[in-house]
């Protein structure tokens, strides 16, 4: 029979095989376990987390998005955090929602915000070429305007040809032959 190993309402996990550890984010808070789940740390300097993800290609290297603060990484396992904002505008910082590695170094991320009495009318796209050091839009959309919503719910990559197919919140789905 399963074991529950975690009885709080979760965010999102990520799991790293190789060294038995996991990384957990709650909105107030994020958790990390090296033993499979035995036991917890809580990671004080992280918390109101949207989205956590693990580098497929980095083992120590995480990305999250905090609300209301933008995007943390985290090179040394999830244990210490740093902004990570440049080329994000400051009123994007606020509801950054997914974020997605592409490749070792390309990430996409998007997001929403209200505008003109709007409720989360605006979403975007930032994609950043070196790990998320630098982001730069690359697209943005109005609901208002009947343009279709921009969230990166999941995605599917074919690194033979450069295509990422985004499925879209509700919206279907997107597809780019340059990697984003």
């Amino acid at each position: 029979l399963p074991t529950n190993i975690f009885e709080k309402t979760i965010g999102n996990f990520q799991v790293n095989h190789s060294f038995n550890n996991f990384l957990i984010a709650k909105i107030s808070q994020v958790r990390f376990s090296n033993d499979y789940g035995e036991t917890w740390t809580r990671i004080d300097s992280l918390y109101t987390v949207f989205d956590i993800k693990q580098s497929p290609y980095d083992q120590d290297f995480y990305i999250g998005t905090r609300l209301m603060k933008g995007v943390v990484i985290s090179h040394d396992g999830g244990q210490n955090w740093s902004f990570s904002n440049y080329g994000i505008e400051e009123s994007d910082r606020a509801l950054l929602d997914k974020v997605h590695f592409i490749t070792d170094n390309i990430l996409l991320l998007s997001g929403f915000r209200s505008e003109n009495g709007g409720h989360n009318n605006i979403t975007f796209i930032y994609r950043s070429e070196d790990q998320g050091q630098n982001w730069t839009k690359i697209m943005e959309n109005d609901l208002n305007n009947g343009e279709p919503y921009l969230s990166l719910s999941s995605i599917s990559i074919n690194h033979n040809e450069n295509i990422v197919f985004a499925c879209m919140l509700g919206k279907g789905i997107m597809k780019s032959e340059d990697f984003g």
